[in-house]
């Protein structure tokens, strides 16, 4: 089976490792992959948002399956443009797309299937949204721009002037473009994030894990957002009581109600959740799978993934069960998400042995692997329980070196769940 990967993160390189391993996939192909994925397959250089050139690769190259990994060409309808290839299209149509290109149509439907989530409102000017937080008597506040913002679009404020400033930032400076022109402002919730995994294919669905991911770009949880710093999978304070009320609360009325609006759902869903004292609300939907989530589930979880995009009714329902503990830290350019510089050697790689490395933001220039973006490289380490696989990672890390490279240090740390464990 010829496999076309869309995509050139972390995610699409860990993707292609986990379809790898399936006895069923043959060549598999990277549009336009980054300097790892030549470890297991083809690059082709291209740009995916070429919805033709995609189309004649997928042609000329044989395709049976694509994989497609960033959000952008799904919601633009890259699957539909597929659908008379013949291959098969892990990734759901444009008229699902709302769920995560549309933060305001996403809550509204939440709200409409009794899917729980934080109170919210709409707003589409900026006077109206400035004189909602002027009357604000309760804080923080959640803002969210309604659009696409490569995982950026979201800030919590703690006082009229920094809702003020975020505001002014997203609607007036437009900072996302027209992403940020209208917002949705809700209830600040109390809890613990999380994230699970699904494969869907209509009413069918298939859990692929779950897993906790890290977005401050400094220890503790301080400093911007990015897309993320790390990750660990499975999700440490998940009894069997919780999962499910996530099943039953979150995951089977979200396909519900999909199939009350007539919307046929195939490909990855990403539900990000928070476990709160009324139980699991949702945060957020993404239309694919998580980076760097994706980068444990595919250790953490040993089933074939190729097998299960195939036959999910033999899934429907079940969670996986984990045998082990995967951390993931995730090496960046110092200065990152703001500017950064590229063009670093790597060095180290050969020498990592109990660990497994997905990379992101690198390229391969006269046999070097050399930094050409903001997040680098994922060091992926699993053991037996947390503590072990933390030690495993960190000790891993510290193999590799480039110019300005910078990490965070408390990934998997269990003093940020004490109140829950």
């Amino acid at each position: 089976m010829n496999i076309l990967i869309i995509g050139k993160g972390g995610r699409e390189h860990a993707l292609g490792w986990k379809i790898a391993s399936s006895p069923q996939s043959s060549r598999i192909y990277f549009l336009p992959g980054n300097g790892g994925t030549l470890s297991i397959g083809t690059n082709i250089d291209g740009d995916y948002n070429d919805f033709q050139f995609v189309k004649s690769t997928v042609e000329r190259y044989k395709i049976d399956m694509v994989v497609i990994g960033p959000e952008d060409p799904i919601s633009r309808g890259l699957s539909d443009y597929l659908s008379d290839t013949g291959a098969y299209v892990v990734a759901p149509s444009k008229n699902v797309a709302f769920l995560e290109a549309s933060k305001i149509k996403a809550k509204r439907f939440m709200k409409k299937y009794h899917i729980p989530t934080a109170d919210f409102d709409v707003f589409e000017d900026f006077d109206s949204a400035l004189s909602y937080v002027q009357s604000r008597r309760r804080w923080p506040l959640v803002i969210k721009a309604d659009g696409l913002c490569g995982g950026k679009g979201v800030e919590i404020t703690r006082s009229y002037e920094e809702a003020q400033k975020v505001l002014t930032e997203f609607m007036i400076n437009k900072k996302f473009g027209e992403s940020s022109a209208k917002v949705v402002i809700e209830e600040y919730l109390k809890g613990y994030e999380f994230s699970v995994f699904a494969f869907l294919d209509g009413d069918k669905y298939t859990i692929l894990g779950d897993a906790i991911d890290y977005k401050p770009v400094f220890d503790g949880d301080k400093g911007p957002n990015t897309g993320g710093m790390g990750s660990i999978s499975p999700c440490v304070f998940l009894s069997q009581k919780m999962k499910q009320d996530v099943r039953e609360k979150v995951i089977e009325r979200t396909i519900r109600g999909l199939k009350s609006e007539g919307l046929y759902y195939k490909g990855f869903l990403y539900f990000g959740l928070m476990w709160t004292d009324k139980g699991p609300y949702v945060l957020e939907y993404n239309i694919r799978m998580g980076d760097p989530e994706t980068q444990v589930l595919v250790l953490a979880d040993e089933r074939d993934w190729l097998y299960i995009f195939q036959h999910p009714s033999k899934f429907t329902g079940i969670w996986p069960a984990f045998k082990k503990t995967c951390v993931e830290v995730v090496l960046v350019s110092k200065g990152y998400p703001g500017k950064y510089q590229k063009g670093y050697e790597i060095h180290g790689l050969p020498s990592i042995k109990e660990a497994v490395l997905f990379h992101a933001g690198t390229r391969r220039e006269n046999g070097k692997i050399i930094t050409w973006g903001g997040r680098v490289l994922n060091v992926v380490a699993c053991a037996e329980g947390l503590s072990e696989a933390r030690k495993k990672v960190y000790k891993e890390v510290q193999k590799i070196y480039f110019d300005n490279i910078y990490y965070r240090k408390d990934i998997g740390e269990a003093s940020r769940w004490k109140g829950i464990l």
